[in-house]
């Protein structure tokens, strides 16, 4: 139960830092600076949760798909570091944030999936969880227009949008299956069977 405990604080804290990056993009379009620096930052900073909530469910993910999202985590970090420090613009930045966004859907997928099959996670929360992965697996597509070095949105072809597809799964999907992950696991195992059933 302790293990569970931890993984469901792990679980509320990413989804609540991912929240906390989609208010800070609010903002940043409302009112500018320095509401997009604290953007770039809390994507980092939910980028490296997302990672770790991963690992700690390798159990249910798979090492594969966990160490999968463990480099997911360090490339989604290097993408805001890219923005943060100037060495790029915000839109190849993004490119290589939704690289690494990309390569923590596979873990996300895998555990919904996992839970799911053992009656641990409810069906809708499953379904979620699934389709969120697979649609910030979508993110991986980016890797193109992030090597060929497109960084000027107004000239940009149009195919090269596609990829950014995968943010709607991370910072919209995935945060209400994290907080529900979170809110099931933290709650008291069923008597008598030592699981109970999340979302």
């Amino acid at each position: 139960m302790d293990t569970d405990r931890n993984t469901a604080r792990l679980a509320l804290a990413t989804a609540s830092a991912v929240v906390a990056a989609d208010l800070a993009y609010v903002a940043f379009a409302a009112w500018g600076q320095p509401f997009g620096s604290l953007n770039d930052v809390l994507n980092a900073a939910s980028a490296v949760l997302a990672g770790w909530l991963a690992w700690s469910l390798r159990g249910r993910a798979g090492r594969v798909a966990a160490a999968l999202a463990l480099v997911g985590a360090a490339v989604a970090v290097v993408g805001s570091a890219l923005v943060l420090s100037g060495a790029t613009g915000w839109f190849r930045a993004a490119f290589v944030s939704a690289v690494g966004l990309g390569l923590l859907g596979p873990a996300v997928v895998a555990t919904s999936r996992s839970l799911g099959a053992a009656g641990a996670m409810s069906r809708r929360l499953t379904r979620i969880g699934v389709v969120a992965g697979l649609v910030m697996t979508m993110g991986l597509l980016a890797a193109v227009p992030a090597a060929i070095g497109f960084d000027d949105p107004a000239t940009a072809p149009a195919w090269a949008w596609l990829p950014y597809a995968g943010w709607v799964g991370a910072f919209l999907l995935y945060p209400v299956w994290a907080a529900g992950l979170g809110i099931g696991r933290s709650r008291p195992a069923v008597s008598g069977s030592g699981t109970s059933t999340i979302g």
